[in-house]
């Protein structure tokens, strides 16, 4: 229906420039009742040339000094049920030897922070961590915690805790 072509011309500059510096509650772009999406994709960021060096397709960028706990950079929210085996967020690469596939990085800021917080309170029977399929492993390792420096005076680089009263000889807190 719309399609915007850019020519070499614009190498530098916006093919869409949308400024709401006064919107406080309204949405800059809305993409709703996708009800009958079965295959197709809502936003596909394409990056088809061999050349990206430093450029980032997707860069969300704030400097919000007031988020809460209820507010969010990045939300992902899915609300239906799923089918067996299903997955909702997935970070797929072909990148070759070297390479990091996801990192979690935090200022010196976050002193007393969390860099990643898995929740998983209402689960009963899952997993809330699973590193399988390390079938390949011959010198590499399935987890390694490092520190260095010599600040560290009663911190543990692993904590591992139980508070549960119901635990039995088959709950266990480590088995091998």
């Amino acid at each position: 229906i719309a399609k915007i072509t850019a020519s070499d011309l614009l190498a530098a500059g916006f093919a869409l420039d949308i400024s709401l510096a006064a919107m406080t509650t309204g949405k800059a772009i809305d993409i709703s009742d996708m009800a009958a999406i079965t295959t197709g994709k809502a936003i596909h960021v394409d990056a088809t040339g061999t050349t990206q060096t430093s450029g980032i397709l997707v860069h969300l960028d704030s400097a919000g000094t007031a988020i809460t706990g209820a507010g969010r950079i990045f939300l992902s929210d899915h609300t239906g049920t799923t089918g067996t085996s299903a997955i909702l967020n997935e970070f797929a690469s072909a990148a070759t030897d070297e390479t990091t596939i996801l990192r979690v990085t935090g200022s010196a800021a976050l002193a007393a922070g969390v860099g990643l917080d898995i929740s998983a309170a209402a689960m009963t029977t899952g997993t809330a961590l699973d590193i399988g399929g390390l079938a390949a492993i011959t010198t590499g390792n399935g987890i390694v915690v490092a520190a260095s420096g010599t600040t560290r005076t009663d911190g543990m680089l692993i904590s591992v805790s139980d508070a549960s009263t119901a635990a039995t000889a088959t709950g266990r807190m480590i088995y091998s």
